[in-house]
């Protein structure tokens, strides 16, 4: 398959622990885009992705995508920020526009950015939306978002698998998704 129509996706569930030693070498290899505070560990990503507000002056390095509702005006303009609108949850497959669908957590609009931008592979590392408690790795922070949310997120991700092949890492997470180990990234 061809490198340059793939992404990684990275998330910041504990599994990004136990497989931190290969991510460097994946992070060259492949594009990469990071959801949220993982970029803080892994700044050499790709792309910063965010949903909500952020301090972006910090992602200085990287190429930054944001919902256009919560840039803060007050950012630097030599910043290399892409925005997009977020339609709720509905997936938009117009690749003239800067329009996503969303369904209540990042993981879900990124990957629709990731078909726009004409991604046709995803590898999901640290996005395992297991139900119950989530530790998020290197925060300390316990979050446990509500099941029907979490249910929301996985059906979302299923629609999207029809138009892109998305993919698990993570091999204790039970998403309905083809499961690829690691070693064969």
């Amino acid at each position: 398959m061809e490198v340059s129509k793939q992404v990684i996706i990275l998330g910041r569930s504990p599994f990004v622990e136990k497989v931190k030693d290969s991510l460097p070498k994946l992070i060259k290899r492949y594009f990469t885009v990071g959801i949220n505070q993982i970029v803080d560990v892994y700044p050499e990503v790709d792309v910063a992705f965010f949903f909500d507000k952020q301090d972006l002056n910090i992602y200085k390095n990287n190429r930054i995508v944001i919902n256009e509702l919560n840039v803060n005006p007050k950012i630097s303009s030599s910043l290399n920020i892409e925005t997009f609108l977020h339609q709720g949850e509905n997936i938009s497959l117009d690749k003239n526009t800067n329009v996503v669908g969303f369904s209540e957590l990042s993981i879900t609009s990124c990957l629709n950015w990731c078909y726009k931008q004409g991604f046709t592979t995803a590898y999901l590392i640290g996005h395992d939306l297991n139900y119950g408690q989530w530790e998020y790795s290197y925060s300390g922070k316990i979050l446990n978002p509500a099941e029907f949310k979490i249910k929301k997120a996985r059906d979302f991700i299923y629609k999207m698998n029809r138009f892109m092949n998305i993919y698990q890492v993570n091999p204790e997470s039970d998403m309905a998704l083809v499961h690829i180990p690691i070693e064969l990234l």
